[in-house]
């Protein structure tokens, strides 16, 4: 496979050519081979840039970003022989896990492959501007003031590492969490994680930690610090959320080859687990799902989805439409779950709101099924969680917990532009599964013994989710 572009879709390949490793020219070269020299590989790493395009003005801003790009080889001197496929695998992994973590966490930077003329392939990076890493003695020195009880998650100190440690070891298992791997930028001194190359090894990744494992025991979990138990909380909450069709479409678009492990199912297999995990038992996390601080950072975490893009530009919410419907139906009923105090008035308030929803998405799905080539503005999904958001944020501000005005209004313009869309283009086949279709399938269609029989095809075959006994996605 010589493509840069992995795994590319029908709608991917009217897209410009993606960069290959001669698209790129060598700033510096870092010689890698004594720092694994007992290894079974070793890695051939180059500063590079990108080479302007033809009648492209070499100026860009583009132009003067350094990216870091590695090629993981067979070491000749070692002992244990491993094969050119067992070096792209390295690749594969550390692109897919470092994309991984820039999918839960902003912060990160992309991480690519690309391939050179043989199709041998490389793992790119864009730098890290300002990026101070952990792994020399004077740097250890000035973090372990920075990881101080008094410093964390000040000015003074270094942000972030509760979500690193959560994403990094126990999601992703990453074997290389160590702090040659792990630096700060910025002027909140955000950390970040670099060279994914040993993740999904599946192996006691706290026994890597080296540096940090002491800092992550003894200083920030050991004492509760409340700044990093929330950002572990708050990463807690982020994969726990996360759809299937969204984990699905995620992997699906960075699969490379005929891959026979779906990495997908290695995600939904985790989250599965830390959903079925008795909150109860862990008072911390059950305070924090019903503070308002997990509101707020769910809101911000959807926010960042909206507009989170994979290869080629391509924004993955397009791809699972009312991933941010799901997100919300299931943090909500979680949340009811944790709270018997909830009143008989907020229980009906969340009910109406998750049947507006369900309405607004089947409308949505409708008008794009009559009318595909409609390229709105604002695309429906966006203008419903819009809503939705609003009037969450109205009714906890004055805990009056009302009508959903917003989310009412949205529907009767969904349903105008329906009626308009019908009136100007009368469809051949009408389908109300829409947004739904993945959940229930798609009802008979009627035979010309039914139509004899008296029988009328339903415009609206499909049930309802609240008749099929459905309990919104992740509740089985």
């Amino acid at each position: 496979m010589k493509s840069g572009h992995p795994n590319p879709t029908a709608e991917q390949k009217t897209e410009k050519r993606p960069r290959r490793y001669e698209d790129f020219q060598v700033v510096e070269t870092v010689d890698w081979r004594k720092i694994n020299s007992h290894s079974s590989r070793y890695q051939e790493l180059w500063i590079m840039s990108k080479k302007p395009l033809a009648g492209d003005d070499p100026k860009k801003p583009k132009y003067s970003h350094l990216h870091y790009v590695k090629k993981i080889c067979r070491n000749p001197t070692s002992s244990n022989f491993i094969t050119p496929e067992k070096c792209k695998a390295f690749a594969i992994n550390e692109m897919r896990a470092q994309e991984f973590l820039r999918l839960m966490m902003p912060t990160q930077n992309k991480t690519r492959l690309i391939f050179d003329e043989q199709g041998a392939v490389y793992v790119q990076s864009k730098e890290i501007p300002g990026f101070t890493c952990l792994g020399s003695q004077e740097a250890q020195n000035k973090a372990r003031e920075m990881f101080s009880l008094e410093k964390y998650g000040t000015p003074h100190g270094v942000k972030g590492f509760g979500e690193l440690v959560f994403f990094c070891l126990v999601i992703v298992e990453d074997g290389d969490f160590w702090s040659r791997n792990v630096g700060y930028a910025g002027v909140d001194s955000q950390l970040y994680k670099i060279d994914g190359g040993l993740a999904f090894l599946g192996a006691n990744t706290l026994g890597y930690c080296r540096f940090l494992t002491p800092l992550y025991d003894d200083v920030l979990l050991g004492k509760k610090h409340p700044i990093f138990m929330r950002e572990y909380y708050r990463a807690r909450l982020k994969f726990i959320v996360l759809p299937d069709l969204l984990l699905e479409k995620f992997i699906q678009h960075y699969q490379v080859g005929e891959e026979k492990i779906s990495r997908s199912d290695y995600f939904k297999k985790i989250r599965d687990a830390f959903r079925k995990i008795k909150i109860e038992e862990d008072e911390g996390f059950k305070q924090y799902i019903l503070s308002d601080d997990a509101v707020t950072d769910l809101a911000a975490y959807q926010a960042y989805l909206k507009e989170f893009k994979l290869t080629g530009k391509i924004k993955l919410l397009d791809q699972c439409p009312g991933a941010l419907y799901e997100i919300n139906h299931f943090f909500w009923n979680y949340r009811k779950t944790l709270a018997p105090a909830f009143t008989q008035q907020q229980d009906n308030y969340l009910s109406k709101l998750e049947k507006l929803s369900q309405q607004a998405f089947e409308l949505a799905a409708q008008i794009k099924e009559l009318n595909p080539a409609n390229k709105e503005k604002v695309p429906y999904e966006t203008r419903i969680v819009e809503a939705i958001e609003k009037d969450q944020a109205s009714n906890k501000e004055d805990q009056a917990y009302d009508s959903p005005v917003a989310l009412q209004n949205c529907i009767l313009t969904l349903q105008q532009d329906l009626k308009l869309v019908r009136s100007q283009k009368k469809p051949e086949k009408q389908s109300a599964a829409g947004f739904w279709g993945f959940i229930f399938p798609p009802a008979p269609p009627v035979t010309s013994a039914s139509k004899t029989a008296g029988q009328k095809p339903s415009a609206h075959p499909q049930p309802s989710a609240r008749q099929q006994g459905y309990k919104g996605p992740g509740f089985g």
